[in-house]
């Protein structure tokens, strides 16, 4: 699995891909908004291995794609999927995260722009839904520029309370992601 834009490769990921999924994911400022349980060595690893179980799936039903830039290092700088199990025929979670180092160079944008082309196109889904801390500016003006629109606030698990934060949660349907697009297009 493959898809490519300008400047990136997004593919499934491999074994290979742990040291630098590990690096990135250990900066202060990527666990900035992840809770207790969403750091350190362990999850990630465990996460690894979660994402090459789904690439093997028959039906496929989840998507977690290595983010690699074309021109560099084939380590993975951000991961980004979709993910329909659990979820109505039609309908998937997004996901995307890229590392601290590449933030405000558009490459989350660029990624994200991709994945919702898959996802809409050649997987036929209907609704795409996000959920992210609601103090997390970045992802808001990100799912914003894509098109999303909040779907309203709840409260978070209680490390998110702790903080004084809560969960937003954002959708975009296909009609939505048509519209923006030729917005784009035309800008």
């Amino acid at each position: 699995m493959e898809l490519a834009t300008e400047r990136l490769i997004l593919r499934d990921f491999t074994a290979d891909d742990r040291a630098a999924l590990i690096a990135y994911q250990s900066d202060p400022r990527y666990v900035e908004f992840c809770g207790p349980e969403e750091t350190g060595h362990a999850h990630t690893l465990n996460l690894l291995d979660v994402f090459l179980r789904w690439k093997a799936e028959q039906p496929r039903q989840n998507y977690q794609l290595a983010i690699v830039e074309r021109a560099g290092s084939p380590d993975p700088i951000g991961c980004c999927g979709v993910r329909s199990k659990g979820f109505e025929s039609g309908t998937a979670e997004i996901g995307l995260e890229v590392a601290p180092q590449c933030w405000g160079c558009g490459l989350g944008t660029e990624a994200a722009r991709a994945l919702l082309r898959f996802a809409f196109h050649d997987l036929g889904l209907r609704v795409i839904v996000g959920v992210s801390v609601i103090h997390n500016y970045r992802v808001a003006r990100l799912v914003q520029k894509l098109g999303f629109r909040s779907a309203g606030t709840r409260a978070g698990p209680d490390w998110m309370r702790a903080r004084g934060w809560a969960q937003t949660e954002w959708h975009l349907t296909a009609e939505q992601w048509e519209g923006t697009m030729g917005r784009i297009t035309r800008s």
